[in-house]
């Protein structure tokens, strides 16, 4: 008895560090498929069990009266959607490391779905604008410098990515010349 209470000790205290290491991904959430959901007894026991199942990338947990709903979410691909959750009654919390980067797509756009246009900055305050959006998770970014033919930067901001839009949508080359796109990408 005394080894299993010790075991059973162990893995909560094991579960608790997990949990400090892992996310909350505040008003924005992933959209990765479900692997599993189940009611369990707390939080912990959500990231445990998502620490001993393969691809297990994030949960996300919902307090039931005496218990949690926990949904274990499959590991995150660059085609991943992301919502924005503006009443949440549900937490995610995503483990492990993780960041978003971009990556550049030269001479690219995507047609007629831009959400925000801003002009006279540059790319890194084009980035920093998309990563700092919160009326939308911002995946792309197109850029255009300035030139004697256009004296001011284009700076083009799009919840859509490649894979969320129509195939004629994608341009590249893009129709308007001097566009570079930078996709936003997860990165485990």
């Amino acid at each position: 008895m005394f080894r299993f209470a010790f075991l059973l000790s162990l893995v909560v205290k094991i579960g608790a560090m997990r949990l400090q290491t892992a996310q909350s991904f505040s008003q924005f959430q992933l959209d990765s498929p479900v692997l599993s959901e189940s009611l369990l007894s707390s939080k912990i026991e959500c990231v445990v069990r998502c620490t001993q199942t393969d691809n297990c990338a994030a949960v996300d947990v919902t307090q039931k009266s005496s218990s949690v709903l926990c949904k274990l979410r499959d590991k995150i691909q660059a085609s991943t959607p992301v919502l924005l959750v503006t009443n949440p009654s549900t937490q995610q919390f995503i483990l492990g490391k993780h960041t978003w980067k971009f990556i550049s797509h030269a001479d690219t756009c995507i047609r007629d779905l831009n959400d925000i246009v801003l002009y006279g900055i540059s790319l890194d305050e084009c980035k920093a604008a998309c990563e700092n959006e919160r009326t939308f998770f911002c995946r792309t970014v197109e850029w255009k410098p300035a030139t004697s033919n256009n004296p001011i930067q284009n700076c083009h901001l799009s919840r859509d990515w490649k894979d969320s839009v129509p195939a004629d949508a994608w341009r590249n080359p893009c129709h308007i010349t001097g566009f570079d796109l930078y996709e936003r990408v997860y990165v485990n």
